[in-house]
């Protein structure tokens, strides 16, 4: 009798840890042993996890993160232009003045370039204003013809009589661009330039009506 109940208890026990097999295998769950590493790939843990989410935490690829951004040509010009000028606060004397500027203009699209020049304004009397500046120009159209305002910030110096000053340069301007879709085109502005320090007590400018190539 004893032995009939050892062999009924084998028996039940062998199908229930049967049951468990089977179970475990048909659940996404898996049963790790104690002392087992925990699983690493997609199919280990179940796969129900995207495969993005192992990349990172917004789902962007590493490797993408190093890419640098797509970058498009500048198109490079020279700048030379002239024009009559005036000069205003400490160093006006009344004299007709004359303006000259020179440097390099990019595009770096339709709608915008930028510009490193510097402008000479002096009357061949007693004064003279010069800067060296960094700038930009805002070109409102994608047109053959556009206005275009412009700003800019340098190094300046001006004179008058033996007083000078050395400072940061402001300018500002308007304009029309002409001729845009050729290698060459022509600028026709009004350009004016502050000197952020004292000749006496005011702070000297100039302004200038001007035509310009860019070639």
């Amino acid at each position: 009798m004893r032995l009939l109940s050892l062999i009924a208890l084998s028996a039940l026990l062998s199908l229930t840890a049967g049951q468990i097999s089977v179970f475990a295998q048909e659940s996404d769950t898996v049963i790790i042993k104690r002392g087992t590493p925990a699983p690493d790939t997609i199919e280990e843990r179940g796969g129900d996890l995207e495969e993005d989410t192992l990349n990172g935490t917004d789902g962007i690829n590493p490797a993408d993160r190093t890419k640098p951004l797509p970058r498009s040509q500048a198109r490079q010009y020279g700048m030379l232009g002239f024009g009559p000028a005036g000069f205003g606060n400490a160093i006006d004397n009344g004299q007709v003045a004359y303006n000259l500027y020179g440097g390099y203009a990019w595009d770096v699209n339709q709608f915008a370039s930028i510009k490193a020049f510097a402008d000479v304004t002096a009357d061949f009397v007693n004064s003279v204003l010069v800067s060296a500046n960094l700038g930009l120009n805002f070109i409102p159209f994608a047109a053959e013809i556009s206005p275009f305002f412009g700003a800019s910030l340098g190094l300046g110096w001006g004179n008058r009589g033996g007083d000078n000053a050395f400072g940061f340069d402001i300018g500002a301007g308007a304009g029309l661009i002409l001729f845009r879709t050729s290698t060459a085109q022509m600028i026709i502005d009004v350009q004016g330039h502050i000197l952020l320090n004292e000749i006496g007590e005011n702070f000297p400018y100039n302004y200038a009506v001007r035509v310009g190539i860019l070639f």
